[in-house]
C-alpha cells in the first residue's frame, strides 16, 4: 500500500474558512483525535473520527484517502488476528472511489484501490462474471476531469472568446485580424468541447447513481426475496449503478447490463448528495 503522510490541517486549510470559530475548533479537535488514533494504530477509532468529519460535511479527497487507509488497516489487522471485519475492505474501496471522484489524478488513492481489489480477489477468488466495472468511452471522458476544473475552464474560454470578438470588432484588416480570427475559432471550439463535457458530467452525476458493493460478499437476486433465484455473486468493491430502491432492497445494474436485487445495506453510493 502506498505510504502517504496522514492528513494534516495544512492540507485542509481552505476547508475551514467557511466555518464559524466554534465549529472550526470542534473540527480541528476531531481531526487531531483522528490523527492521534491513526498514528497509535487505533484504526477503528480513526475510522470513527474520519467518518464523523465526513458525515459532518467535510468533503475532501485527503480526508477520504485517509479514511480508506484506516478501513484497509482495520481489515488487515482483523485478518492477521484470524478474524474478519465485515465490510472493511468494501468501505476502504468506497472511500478511495470517493477520493478519486473529487480528484481523478490522485494516484496514491488509485494505487491503493488496486491493492484493495487484489486483496478482495485473494480472499474470495476472481468473480465469474466479466465486465462488472465496464464503462463506456463517453462515461470515462466526462469523469476524467474534475467538475470544478471544467466549470472554470468553460468560464475562462467564454471570456477569452468574447474578448477575441471585441478585438475583431475594432481591428482593421491585416495579419493581426487574421490571427485573431484563428484564435477565436480555436477558443470557440474548445469552449464548446469543455461545455459538452461539463454538462455531460453534471447530467451523469444527477442521473447515474454510481455505487460500490461494501459487503464482503452478496448474492444478486432475481427478485426482492432472499429465496428467489440466485444470480452471480458480487464481492466488496464492485462498482454498480443503483437503478432504484424498494423495501430494503436495491436494484443494481452491472457494467455488462445485468440487473438484479441486493439488500440496500450491501451497497452505497459514491456520490450521496444529489
Amino acid at each position: 500500500m502506498s505510504r502517504r503522510r496522514i492528513l494534516t490541517l495544512a492540507l485542509l486549510g481552505s476547508a475551514w474558512l467557511a466555518l464559524a470559530a466554534p465549529a472550526r475548533a470542534a473540527r480541528e479537535a476531531l481531526l487531531e483525535r483522528a490523527e492521534r488514533a491513526y498514528a497509535e494504530g487505533q484504526y477503528e477509532a480513526a475510522v470513527a473520527h474520519f467518518t464523523e468529519l465526513h458525515d459532518g460535511g467535510l468533503v475532501h479527497e485527503e480526508l477520504l484517502y485517509n479514511l480508506g487507509n484506516a478501513w484497509f488497516l482495520v481489515a488487515q489487522g482483523a485478518e492477521a488476528a484470524g478474524k474478519t471485519r465485515p465490510d472493511a475492505l468494501g468501505r476502504a474501496i468506497l472511500a478511495w472511489e470517493r477520493a478519486l471522484a473529487l480528484a481523478p489524478d490522485f494516484e496514491d488513492a488509485r494505487f491503493n484501490l488496486e491493492v484493495a481489489r487484489d486483496a478482495v480477489t485473494a480472499r474470495f477468488g476472481r468473480d465469474d462474471l466479466l465486465g462488472v466495472v465496464a464503462e463506456s468511452l463517453w462515461t470515462r471522458a466526462v469523469k476524467r476531469v474534475p467538475l470544478a476544473v471544467l466549470a472554470w475552464s468553460v468560464l475562462a474560454l467564454d471570456l477569452l472568446f468574447f474578448a477575441a470578438l471585441i478585438g475583431l470588432r475594432f481591428l482593421p484588416s491585416g495579419f493581426a485580424r487574421s490571427a485573431i480570427v484563428v484564435v477565436t475559432i480555436g477558443v470557440g471550439s474548445a469552449g464548446v468541447l469543455f461545455a459538452v463535457l461539463l454538462f455531460g458530467q453534471m447530467h451523469h452525476l444527477r442521473t447515474v447513481r454510481e455505487s460500490v458493493i461494501v459487503a464482503d460478499e452478496v448474492v444478486l437476486r432475481e427478485r426482492r426475496d432472499p429465496t428467489s433465484r440466485e444470480l452471480p455473486r458480487l464481492h466488496a468493491g464492485h462498482t454498480v449503478v443503483i437503478v432504484r430502491e424498494q423495501e430494503g432492497w436495491a436494484l443494481v445494474r452491472l457494467g455488462n447490463r445485468t440487473q438484479g436485487w441486493v439488500p440496500a445495506t450491501a451497497v452505497e453510493e459514491i456520490w450521496r448528495s444529489r
